[in-house]
Order: C-alpha cells, then sequence, then structure tokens
C-alpha cells in the first residue's frame, strides 16, 4: 500500500448536525436561602482529554504532502471528534478521526525518513571524524618513532665520535712509538750512507787519482775521519798519503792507504748488521702505524656517516610533528560538523519520538469507551453472618 502522506483523503462532507461542539445550557442557580451554606465541594479532577487532542494536533499541524487548508480544518475538528467517547460518534467524526489518522501516519513515516537521514549522515561524519582521529593516533605514534629514532642516532653519534677519538690516540701513540724506534734505525742508516759515501767517493777517487779538487777532498776526508775515531797515527801518516798523486806514492803511502781504506769498511759492517737486526722492528712499526691510519680513517668515515644520521632522522622527526599538527587541526577542524551532525540526528530523534507519542495518544483517544466503576460488594464478617443466621432460629 502506498505511505499514509501519499493515499488521498476522502471528501468531507458537511459536518453532522450533531458533530458541533455545544455546550450544555447553564441551569439557572436557585433563590438564595437563608440555610446555612454548604461545604464546598472537592475539587474535580482536571479532564487530560483536552491536552491529549492538543497534542495530537500539534503532531498533525505542518504535515508535508497534505494540502494545508485540510489539515488545518481536521486539527479544529479533533476536539468535536477524537475527543468524544467512541460510542458517541456519529459517521461523520469517524470520517474525521480516520483522516487525522492518515495525516499522522503521514507525519510519522516522515519524520521516519529524515530520522534515517539523519542517523546515516551522522554515520558518515562519525566515521570521517573516527578516520581523522586515527590519523591523529597514527601521526603521534610516527613522531615518537621517530623521536626514538634520533635518540638511537644520537647515541651511535656519540659511539662513532669515541670511535674515533681512540683511533687517532692510538694511531699518535703508534707514530710517537715509531719516531722513537725509528730514531736508532735512521741514525745508524745516515751514519752508513756517510761511510760508504766516503769511501766509494771520495776515497775512491783520490785513491785513483782521479780527483779534481784533491786539497780540499783530502781535507774534508780527514775531518771525517777524525770525527769517526780514527786512530791519530793513522790519521797523520795518511794526510801524505792521500795527498800524494797515484804516481808518487811509495809502498808506505799505498799500506796508509789499505789501512784507511779498512778502517772504514770496518766501521761499515757493524752498521749493516745494526740495521739488518732493525729492520724487523722497523717494519713492524710501520705496519702498525699503517693499521691505525686505515682504523682512523675508517672511524672518520664512520663519524661522518653517523652525523649524516643524526643530522636526518631528526628532520624526519621535524617533518613527523608537522604532520601531526596537520592531523590534529584536521581533527579539530571536522568536530564541528561531527556537533551538528549530531544535533541533528537527536533533534529528529526527538521530533520523531513525539510524532509517535502522539499516535499512541490517538489511538488511546481513538478506542476510549465509558469509564465503568467496578462494583465493589460489601465485605461481611463471619460473626455477623452466623448472628444473622441465629436470629431466625431463636425468634422461633
Amino acid at each position: 500500500t502506498a505511505p499514509a502522506r501519499d493515499r488521498p483523503l476522502p471528501a468531507v462532507g458537511p459536518p453532522h448536525p450533531q458533530s458541533r461542539c455545544t455546550m450544555a445550557p447553564m441551569k439557572r442557580p436557585a433563590a438564595a436561602s437563608s440555610a446555612p451554606a454548604a461545604k464546598r465541594p472537592a475539587a474535580v479532577k482536571k479532564d487530560p482529554v483536552p491536552a491529549k487532542v492538543a497534542q495530537v494536533g500539534e503532531a498533525m499541524a505542518g504535515a508535508e504532502g497534505f494540502p494545508e487548508g485540510v489539515v488545518a480544518m481536521l486539527v479544529g475538528a479533533l476536539p468535536c471528534s477524537l475527543a468524544l467517547l467512541k460510542d458517541e460518534r456519529h459517521a461523520t467524526q469517524e470520517e474525521v478521526i480516520k483522516m487525522a489518522k492518515q495525516v499522522l501516519d503521514g507525519v510519522t513515516q516522515k519524520k521516519e525518513v529524515i530520522v534515517e537521514k539523519s542517523r546515516a549522515e551522522l554515520a558518515e561524519v562519525q566515521g570521517m571524524q573516527a578516520a581523522k582521529d586515527t590519523a591523529v593516533e597514527d601521526a603521534k605514534a610516527t613522531v615518537a618513532a621517530k623521536a626514538e629514532a634520533g635518540d638511537t642516532a644520537k647515541d651511535a653519534l656519540q659511539e662513532a665520535a669515541g670511535q674515533q677519538a681512540a683511533a687517532q690516540a692510538a694511531l699518535n701513540d703508534a707514530t710517537s712509538e715509531q719516531h722513537h724506534g725509528d730514531s736508532s734505525y735512521n741514525d745508524a742508516a745516515t751514519q752508513k750512507v756517510a761511510l760508504e759515501e766516503a769511501l766509494d767517493s771520495s776515497f775512491a777517487q783520490i785513491k785513483a787519482g782521479t780527483c779534481q779538487n784533491l786539497k780540499s777532498t783530502v781535507e774534508s776526508l780527514l775531518k771525517f775521519a777524525t770525527q769517526r775515531g780514527f786512530e791519530p797515527q793513522l790519521l797523520f801518516s795518511a794526510e801524505p798519503a792521500l795527498s800524494k798523486a797515484a804516481s808518487e806514492r811509495g809502498n808506505f803511502d799505498v799500506l796508509v792507504l789499505d789501512q784507511f781504506e779498512a778502517q772504514l769498511m770496518g766501521q761499515i759492517a757493524p752498521l749493516a748488521e745494526q740495521l739488518s737486526t732493525m729492520e724487523g722492528g722497523k717494519a713492524e712499526r710501520q705496519a702498525k702505524v699503517d693499521e691505525c691510519k686505515t682504523g682512523l680513517e675508517g672511524a672518520e668515515v664512520t663519524l661522518t656517516e653517523r652525523k649524516a644520521a643524526l643530522s636526518a632522522a631528526l628532520e624526519a622527526e621535524k617533518e613527523a610533528k608537522v604532520a601531526l599538527k596537520a592531523a590534529e587541526a584536521e581533527a579539530k577542524a571536522h568536530k564541528p560538523e561531527l556537533k551538528a551532525a549530531t544535533a541533528e540526528f537527536d533533534e529528529a530523534a526527538v521530533d520523531l519520538a513525539e510524532a509517535k507519542a502522539a499516535v499512541e495518544v490517538f489511538l488511546e483517544l481513538e478506542s476510549r469507551v465509558p469509564f465503568v466503576e467496578p462494583v465493589v460488594e460489601p465485605v461481611v464478617e463471619e460473626e455477623e453472618l452466623a448472628a444473622e443466621e441465629a436470629a431466625p432460629a431463636a425468634a422461633a
């Protein structure tokens, strides 16, 4: 069947003569007497029917889908139809009640549609708000995670800085040890080079007679030999022998030159042996320095990487905070819409509840019948009943 508001209202004829709301004629008051005034009767309880009829009329007012004039006529006729007891109504009044019920059902159906629509809109807005609130919580979790990552990056950077400092200290110690250990080796190597140069260059040229600056070369060679601790007697004899041309040297001169040469070679040999012995330690010290350099380079690379990682972590935390602020602002901005949708649904629900309440009142008034006072039989006590039954017997 079509909804109540879509069904056409039947035509309403002229009201039944007995349907007019009339007041019973008032009797003329009796003449005043000199008798004492009677007690004032107890207050009569107010009739609730007019208020209930008004409640139904208010629910029908403004009904959509019905002619406004017809609705107004029906509302105006309620006190003369719905307010009457069921068995006091005539056909026209019943028709008015039927049409009023049709309008009231249409109002209720319309309000039910509005409630369902408001409910759906509220659910949608609530879902959007829930999603935005969830986004806020997710953003908070992201900020916490980024902050934790930043703390981890700070700790890692501090650790890398400590490793770099330790690597630098290790390199400094290895370099110092190398410098101290290699000083003896380098001194011996310097002496050996000087002796070899004196033997293979200056002395060899003098002995072969090929020296260009014989006098200055002899002086330099003798000075070097003196510094090397040659025997004074050998130095004394070597000067004239070295200063002579090769063709002018006698056997003694040759002997002196052989001894001078032997002295040079005699000092080179122990130095060579010493250097050979010290070569292993020198290589070890160099290897340690190289290892420390490699370690320092690795520590510096790690330190640079950790600095970049910390910078990235701090930037990520900053971006997460910005995103959180934006999510909070968006969630906050949506709350007025949620509030409005909630208020709209609550208002529609109240309207529907009022309409349904009016329908219940309508049904109550529609089926109202006269109130019959229940008959209460007097309660006779057993002793009184026994006395009444015994009385005839005693009279006989």
